[in-house]
């Protein structure tokens, strides 16, 4: 997969900065456990997929620390459009995603960005196993979750992982968070994972293309 930009919007200039500017940090408290996980894929050629991406920070550090082989590359999907807790306006959402383009500018070239809604752009994705690793952290709503879950799915490589955010978030009785959905997926695919994280955040591996 070439390093491409495909935007609904003209892409903002990226400008390397020397330190990425970050209005919140979810993520870092993660990279112990993400360290564990992924170190089989560390300087080797590795796709990954990150659904929400938000400013970057996650992305990054996929960069830096996994994706270090001159062929690997990171598909970034997100809407740009709001923090998870509220929805942005237009030009807000512009800001975010000039943020992101200029936190990610030094790895330009390992990144090919979408921005707009995963559901669509997943399913215009063309059909195939090309991921080593995919990341879900878009939407939060358990249907949109297990949408993203079941979409992503057949672009993962059989012994590829793929990695749920907030599985214990919110309420996990509740439709509105993600466990439920998540629950969902595991449910329907059971014969063609294994669970090999399960804590905040859950991850399977895919040990079979079967689906039934």
């Amino acid at each position: 997969m070439s390093a491409m930009h495909l935007a609904v919007e003209a892409d903002p200039t990226p400008v390397a900065t020397a330190v990425p500017q970050f209005t919140s940090d979810w993520f870092s408290h993660h990279i112990p456990v993400w360290t564990q996980l992924l170190a089989p894929w560390v300087g080797r050629e590795t796709h990954a997929l990150e659904i929400g991406s938000y400013e970057g920070r996650s992305a990054i550090w996929l960069c830096e620390h996994v994706l270090t082989h001159p062929a690997s590359r990171l598909t970034c999907i997100d809407l740009f459009s709001g923090d998870g807790s509220q929805d942005y306006s237009a030009a807000e959402g512009d800001r975010l995603y000039e943020r992101f383009a200029t936190n990610t500018a030094r790895h330009v070239g390992k990144l090919r960005v979408w921005r707009g809604e995963s559901g669509r752009l997943l399913r215009q994705h063309p059909v195939g196993q090309a991921y080593d690793f995919i990341y879900i952290d878009g939407s939060h709503k358990s249907w949109h979750v297990l949408e993203d879950a079941i979409l992503s799915w057949r672009l993962l490589k059989v012994g590829g992982m793929l990695l749920f955010d907030d599985y214990m978030g919110g309420e996990t009785s509740n439709h509105r968070y993600p466990h439920l959905g998540i629950n969902c997926f595991i449910a329907c695919h059971q014969d063609a994972l294994q669970l090999v994280h399960r804590g905040y955040q859950l991850a399977v591996r895919k040990v079979s293309d079967a689906t039934g």
